[in-house]
């Protein structure tokens, strides 16, 4: 991380100095979903956009699932020297409102419609 807004320290809990110069995987815990991490390592190494959802923890231990976001920044040479990243943090209506809609695609492809 270079550099962080005030809106991810009040997610996270931490401060900028706590944050700044690591690697955002710190928030991940052992319910973090690997292949989630998986695709971000895949998409970086591809100079590739994504977004995933992960299971993060605060700096208190509260669990939260973030919706990230991370887009490579090119230079005019197409190099890619960094990555932004935005975050969300998913509230417990918005989790229940995807998993409905997940629940309801999944049945249309068993179905064979779409």
């Amino acid at each position: 991380l270079v550099h962080v807004s005030g809106g991810f320290l009040d997610v996270c809990g931490y401060s900028a100095a706590d944050c700044i110069g690591r690697n955002c995987r710190f928030l991940q815990t052992e319910c973090t979903d690997p292949a989630s991490v998986q695709l971000l390592k895949l998409s970086i190494g591809a100079q590739q956009a994504c977004r995933v959802h992960l299971y993060n923890e605060t700096r208190s231990g509260r669990g939260f699932w973030n919706l990230l976001s991370l887009h490579p920044c090119r230079t005019t040479d197409g190099c890619v020297p960094f990555y932004v990243g935005v975050q969300f943090e998913l509230a417990r209506s918005e989790l229940e409102t995807v998993l409905v809609e997940l629940t309801r695609y999944q049945q249309m492809l068993s179905e064979g419609t779409s």
